[in-house]
């Protein structure tokens, strides 16, 4: 459950030396991200823009494809992109197409000043 991995996600940061806010989220099928900032960070960050890509079944289904999250920190544009593709030695050729649908489909910008 997404919200058992947030609080999970939450646990771990409590222990970690400083302070920790948390940024945005954001979830397609079973792939999640959490982007995590300190707090002195959070200062400069506008808002998040988040994007996903299916690449699954008919390029629809979200068991498999990218997600992004773009943020810009003061005057730097970030932005972090995860996928999940076809496994074994043999799909190459898809995993290659699918990359290339997902950085068509992203087109992750973070948004304007916050």
């Amino acid at each position: 459950c997404e919200q058992d991995q947030l609080a999970l996600f939450r646990r771990l940061i409590s222990r970690l030396p400083g302070t920790y806010c948390l940024l945005c989220t954001h979830t397609m099928g079973q792939m999640r991200s959490a982007l995590w900032a300190r707090l002195w960070i959070r200062a400069g960050t506008g808002p998040c823009e988040v994007g996903s890509e299916a690449t699954g079944i008919g390029n629809v289904l979200p068991n498999k494809g990218g997600m992004s999250i773009a943020v810009n920190v003061w005057d730097t544009s970030i932005v972090f992109v995860n996928s999940h593709l076809a496994a074994h030695q043999n799909q190459v050729l898809r995993r290659n197409e699918d990359f290339r649908r997902i950085v068509r489909g992203l087109n992750p910008v973070p948004p304007g000043p916050g």
